[in-house]
């Protein structure tokens, strides 16, 4: 029988971490390292999704940090917030614009839903109006030759998706991805769900990159980088994915 390890986790708000935060600013700086050269047979264009087994676990802190390190490094990147569910990316970036589903759905043009961050030299693409069918907008031929188009004006792109445990839309768009990072939190995922979604994502033919985990002991509650995972806790938590924002 599974040994309970129950803690509850309050959502912490998405933001990027500097040069002030040395631990954690380097272990993106190695996620960004180690994504570069999983990826080195990919010429350009290169689509990173990252997303989670479940909810609260840091998954848009991760891409927000992943995507400022590629622009740092003078890469053309773009980040989008791809969870047209509960989306946070901006509000980490104080960013209120038209964004993906507006595109998707007919309302926007291209050109309108790219906002462009100064400080960081990055470009995002917020998921702007929440839809009422986010998952047939994603899969749609319109996302599809949307990312192509990316694919020639940007080096890294990099995908905020949601939890692939809860529903499909991160399966739906690693069809389309170069990779997929799974990003969990020591003392919160469990052996189970984790198991879970890279099993799915395998069956799925995804090309998995690799894990990363937040609140590390071994890096002081900061972030590492792994290949393979090892032993995680029990976590259940009541959660409905729905469009009302979680406090």
């Amino acid at each position: 029988m599974t040994k309970l390890f129950r803690k509850k986790y309050t959502p912490r708000q998405t933001q990027v971490y500097g040069d002030d935060n040395f631990a954690i600013a380097e272990a993106y700086k190695t996620v960004r390292t180690n994504i570069m050269f999983s990826l080195s047979d990919v010429e350009n264009g290169k689509v990173i999704i990252l997303t989670s087994p479940g909810p609260c676990e840091g998954k848009s802190t991760s891409a927000l940090n992943v995507a400022v390190n590629f622009a740092k490094m003078g890469k053309k990147t773009l980040l989008i917030d791809a969870d047209l569910r509960k989306p946070r990316i901006h509000k980490a970036m104080g960013v209120e614009h038209e964004g993906l589903a507006n595109y998707l759905g007919g309302f926007s043009e291209f050109d309108q839903v790219i906002a462009y961050s100064e400080e960081y030299g990055l470009d995002l693409m917020v998921c702007g109006t929440i839809p009422p069918n986010p998952s047939e907008l994603l899969a749609s031929n319109k996302m599809t030759k949307l990312v192509d188009r990316m694919k020639e004006q940007y080096d890294y792109i990099i995908i905020d998706t949601p939890p692939v445990n809860v529903v499909t839309d991160a399966v739906i768009l690693s069809k389309l991805a170069s990779g997929v990072v799974v990003v969990v939190r020591e003392g919160s995922t469990t052996y189970t769900e984790l198991s879970k979604a890279i099993e799915t994502l395998e069956f799925a033919e995804s090309r998995l990159l690799g894990i990363v985990v937040n609140d590390s002991v071994g890096l002081s509650k900061g972030y590492k980088y792994k290949g393979r995972y090892s032993r995680y806790y029990y976590r259940y938590e009541d959660y409905s994915y729905s469009y009302k924002e979680k406090e």
